[in-house]
């Protein structure tokens, strides 16, 4: 999958900047670099109104350009993405064996059940 299923908007720092202007915000700024996943603006109210609505003439062409930059494979391809899902995987992995290991640990820490505790019957 190329995006995440609860990603119902997919912004560029473009089109979320000339969304907060057409609500009544300034860009104060752009804090996040375009190639960064997680997309990060800081803006301010703006001291004067707007009430004409601007367009962004070349919008549609970046629009289409941008949802056609990738296919699936080489938009999995990247050199970023693979080594930012390799880390998850191996985070992931000694988080596994970790818990594994304290699972162990503290099956080891108490005394085995006594010969009396395995013929005694307990009612549900």
């Amino acid at each position: 999958k190329m995006f995440h299923y609860a990603h119902i908007f997919n912004y560029a720092s473009w089109t979320l900047s000339h969304l907060g202007q057409s609500t009544g915000f300034d860009v104060k700024e752009v804090i996040s670099s375009e190639s960064n996943k997680n997309l990060q603006i800081l803006f301010q109210k703006s001291n004067t109104r707007n009430d004409s609505r601007s367009f962004d003439m070349n919008g549609y062409e970046k629009s289409c350009a941008s949802l056609t930059r990738y296919t699936n494979l080489t938009y999995h391809l990247r050199w970023n993405y693979v080594t930012t899902r390799m880390a998850t995987m191996v985070h992931h992995l000694c988080g596994r064996i970790r818990a594994e290991r304290r699972l162990e640990k503290l099956i080891k820490s108490f005394p085995e059940k006594s010969d009396i505790d395995s013929g005694i019957r307990r009612a549900a």
